[in-house]
């Protein structure tokens, strides 16, 4: 979609604004300075391209008959650009901006032949994700550890609540904290709030940390205190966190799970999309508010 059709999208489902990434499209129209300026406003936050894939490691996954893993990267490559070179439309599209937005990045990729990204300091609010990538390129073993680095290199934090749940100690097996403890300490130095749910992915991650990404975006629609999400926001809304920006990665195929038509239909239509968004974010708001 391009970026006008996804502020729109926002506007029907009465979100405060869109996540900005760097797909193809929506990249080509910055590029290109296509962008409209009335939609500047409506971008709240920016996110730097995930991809780490080539087309030497994709070749390489082929030659080795790993099909799923070549089919990936071609899909991926077709999709967005190498996450190094993706930083460039970050600062970019945050010189465009009349209002300051966070951009998350991922800085653990300083130690894979980069220093540090070009113009880091054209950034108006850079975030990093906590993560098992960090731990291990950080050296983390603690939560203050976390802190400490976030400090070092002019960091804040965007913390997932899906994420987190995963992120191990070095030693690979052991939580590195519960996600009472791991808010208290990185809360207050948080900007902004990614929340996953319906996630078909990370099933081992998620049986492992014993949640269940398909029951959040239940209790999300139709808002029981059944599953963690909801005490998670609870905390955060207590200890004087509500202010800070959520923004939802719910992918359309769990949507599609909780559909009432999924009876009916093997698609998924935009109106019931945007109609059980709209829902997931009102409650949300009132539960926030």
């Amino acid at each position: 979609m391009t970026t006008h059709e996804q502020v729109e999208m926002a506007k029907r489902m009465n979100a405060d604004g869109i996540d900005w990434w760097p797909y193809r499209i929506p990249l080509t129209e910055l590029m290109l300075g296509t962008i409209l300026t009335d939609d500047l406003p409506h971008i709240r936050s920016c996110h730097m391209s995930f991809r780490g894939e080539t087309v030497t490691s994709t070749l390489g996954a082929l030659l080795k008959l790993h099909i799923r893993e070549a089919a990936f990267g071609a899909a991926i490559m077709g999709l967005m650009p190498y996450y190094y070179r993706s930083f460039s439309t970050l600062v970019k599209l945050n010189s465009l901006m009349k209002h300051p937005i966070p951009s998350v990045i991922y800085p653990h990729r300083w130690w894979e032949g980069h220093t540090v990204y070009p113009n880091f300091n054209k950034l108006a609010e850079p975030l990093v994700q906590p993560s098992n990538e960090m731990v291990e390129h950080w050296g983390v073993n603690t939560l203050e550890n976390f802190v400490s680095y976030a400090n070092i290199y002019g960091v804040k934090f965007c913390l997932d609540l899906f994420h987190m749940n995963f992120i191990k100690k070095p030693d690979g097996i052991n939580a590195l904290a519960g996600w009472e403890e791991m808010l208290g300490a990185l809360m207050p130095h948080t900007k902004l709030i990614h929340l996953g749910a319906g996630r078909p992915d990370f099933l081992k991650e998620q049986n492992d940390a014993g949640i269940d990404s398909m029951m959040w975006l239940k209790d999300l629609i139709q808002p029981y205190p059944r599953s963690r999400i909801w005490d998670m926001l609870w905390w955060i809304k207590s200890h004087g966190y509500g202010h800070i920006p959520i923004v939802l990665e719910i992918p359309s195929s769990g949507i599609y799970e909780m559909s009432p038509s999924k009876a009916q239909s093997r698609f998924l239509s935009k109106a019931e999309y945007e109609q059980i968004m709209r829902k997931i974010i009102q409650n949300i708001r009132q539960f926030m508010s």
